[in-house]
């Protein structure tokens, strides 16, 4: 089980949802502190983040990792295109589990709503079809696709892409080539 924790300012607070031979509280907290990269990209902030996480985690438990939620823009569009690769390399390189939002290994971006607790919750972007592939029935979504559908979807992907490279990635940390994980990358 994981908990949300958003004591930011005080790491120990959010390190204390780790559980305990005594206390199950969670398997382990989000760590939302790599949510910050988008504000500073510099290699020493990265290494203050990773490193601030991994001194401070109770010993024996297993580190985990956020770059996408529901409650921040999208990385394409807080730190543009150019980082969405690097930023999403990195969480699939650190040891523990990865996190993120949806769209983001494809480059999805924020679409303009005013309410911002909708700000990137907009349909998947899985086809250049209606409603980006989400919706095939009605012309209907809870909120419109971002124009750029058309361009910015899993189904134009090519083997230079970040779903791509997501796959190329676990591919390559996998004990065994007939894992169905490995079979679905070699069928993207």
């Amino acid at each position: 089980m994981v908990t949300e924790s958003y004591d930011y300012q005080e790491v120990d607070k959010t390190m204390m949802y780790y559980s305990t031979p005594l206390v199950k509280e969670s398997d382990f907290p989000f760590n939302f502190y790599l949510l910050d990269l988008p504000q500073n990209t510099s290699g020493l902030w990265v290494q203050h983040l990773v490193h601030l996480w991994m001194a401070n985690m109770p010993k024996g438990q297993w580190p985990n990792w956020v770059v996408g939620n529901h409650d921040k823009p999208r990385i394409a569009s807080s730190s543009g295109h150019t980082y969405i690769r690097v930023i999403n390399m990195l969480l699939l390189t650190l040891p523990g589990t990865p996190t993120t939002y949806y769209g983001e290994e494809i480059g999805m971006e924020n679409i303009n709503v005013t309410d911002i607790e909708t700000l990137q919750r907009s349909p998947m972007q899985w086809s250049d079809d209606m409603n980006a592939g989400f919706n095939n029935k009605t012309n209907i979504t809870w909120l419109p696709v971002h124009p750029d559908y058309r361009t910015v979807n899993v189904e134009v992907e090519n083997s230079f892409s970040m779903l791509s490279s997501w796959c190329l990635t676990l591919v390559i940390n996998l004990p065994s080539q007939t894992s169905p994980l490995f079979l679905s990358c070699q069928m993207s």
